[in-house]
């Protein structure tokens, strides 16, 4: 009875084995039998499933976007989502023109969104060519690459020559299309039509004043609206305190 026993729970062992597979292809299995779907690379060590539901969803959920191949059909995305041109993927809108690629064909960054003429950068920055990443102008040139495609960076920062170009009172950058003049007085710009340094209107742009700007000679004044106050120089909060509720199956507190 013993050895019966035995070699029943050695078939057993070797049918268990065989069902189950060894090495490498244990994740198919386990992916398959759960009714999963196996991303080409680990998503972490020895995690390789991701819910069927999100092959073809128009977002990339393994590492190596194969739930996302080119045999999908086209996705719709939903209004808060940009759709990659290739119509494969849909992405935050947030992460639209921000200087990373996200869409396989890179049109979130490539895309005539990016290079929309109503998007301007402050005074005294440099924009990168097709998108809407704003540099600082002391990031041109600096060793560091800045712009999605490097332009910042590359042969100008040597070829380019500044001597003589920039009047007094302002400063020569070297960039890809040429040299480029900006102030030493960071409340100026340097206007290409007059030649010289003129004051800013900050008040023109975004992100300077919370409620209310002024423009003032190199300067600005920020103020409130009824029921604001200024916390510094530009931000403003309530002068009514404000109350958090919180809600729970025992009421609102």
């Amino acid at each position: 009875m013993a050895k019966s026993f035995i070699v029943v729970a050695v078939m057993f062992g070797v049918l268990q084995q065989c069902s189950l597979g060894s090495g490498n292809s244990d994740e198919d299995d386990v992916c398959s039998s759960s009714g999963l779907f196996r991303c080409g690379v680990a998503i972490t060590e020895g995690h390789w499933c991701i819910s069927r539901a999100w092959v073809c969803d128009g977002e990339s959920d393994c590492p190596d976007g194969s739930d996302e191949p080119p045999s999908c059909s086209p996705v719709s995305c939903a209004p808060d989502k940009f759709q990659c041109h290739d119509h494969l993927l849909c992405i935050p809108s947030g992460w639209l023109c921000d200087g990373e690629a996200d869409c396989v064909d890179q049109s979130d960054e490539n895309g005539q969104e990016c290079a929309d003429n109503d998007f301007n950068c402050g005074p005294n920055e440099y924009r990168c060519d097709g998108t809407r990443v704003c540099l600082q102008l002391d990031q041109l040139c600096n060793g560091i690459s800045d712009c999605p495609d490097s332009i910042d960076e590359g042969p100008h920062c040597r070829s380019v020559d500044c001597s003589g170009v920039c009047p007094s009172g302002s400063k020569c950058q070297k960039t890809f299309h040429g040299p480029l003049c900006h102030c030493l007085n960071e409340s100026q710009y340097f206007s290409a039509t007059s030649g010289t340094c003129e004051d800013i209107d900050e008040c023109g742009y975004d992100g300077y004043c919370d409620q209310i700007c002024r423009n003032m000679n190199e300067g600005f004044k920020c103020d409130c609206n009824a029921g604001y106050k200024l916390t510094d120089d530009t931000h403003c909060a309530s002068v009514i305190p404000t109350k958090l509720l919180m809600a729970s199956s025992h009421g609102i507190t």
